[in-house]
């Protein structure tokens, strides 16, 4: 499908009459919130909770804290713009590039579950709760993440702008195996959303 292109104002020239200005379509405007539309740091801090104690590093061989991510198209309802298509989610590394070479990475120890959609919904509440039976672990050279639904309910893995916005709802936590040699300290690497459209 191809984003259509609207039209703007309208312009008065004398005896020319009048004629319609048709305003390009532009490329999806993707936005990472927390669930209740709260910026995102950078990076996200994902840390354990032990005992009423939050914060803590996560070890190997636990989970961390679960955070919830809405990703939007079109967050500030920009007219004209476009559906992001065929969406997926990868992890990359520190420089931003798909080499896969750092440790959270290599062994894909993000995990994510699509937990809602929705479209024109800023508001929390006004979306779709939806929860996948099971979680995917996101990494290395072959584990891309592929929303069970689009934003409008679909199953074409999508997030439409429409008249408005659109977004799809993720639940995240980090998880270490046991296996991998972990020294202690910070690991930072990206979550990246790569899409396809049409202008």
């Amino acid at each position: 499908m191809y984003g259509s292109a609207t039209y703007g104002s309208l312009e008065y020239g004398g005896n020319i009459g009048r004629r319609f200005i048709p305003v390009a379509p532009s490329a999806p405007i993707i936005t990472f919130t927390y669930q209740n539309n709260g910026a995102l740091p950078n990076p996200i801090p994902y840390s354990t909770t032990v005992a009423n104690q939050a914060g803590l590093p996560v070890l190997v061989g636990e989970p961390s804290d679960h955070i919830v991510i809405r990703i939007y198209n079109n967050y500030n309802c920009v007219p004209n713009v476009v559906t992001a298509y065929n969406i997926e989610f990868q992890m990359f590394d520190t420089t931003g590039l798909s080499t896969q070479s750092t440790e959270p990475v290599a062994q894909a120890w993000m995990h994510m579950t699509q937990t809602g959609f929705g479209e024109n919904s800023l508001p929390a509440a006004l979306y779709t709760v939806y929860g996948e039976p099971t979680d995917t672990a996101v990494g290395g050279s072959a584990s891309a993440y592929l929303p069970s639904y689009a934003s409008n309910g679909s199953l074409i893995c999508a997030i439409r702008a429409g008249n408005g916005c659109g977004m799809i709802e993720f639940d995240t936590y980090l998880s270490i195996p046991v296996d991998s040699s972990v020294n202690n300290m910070d690991y930072l690497f990206a979550l990246g959303v790569i899409y396809e459209y049409n202008l």
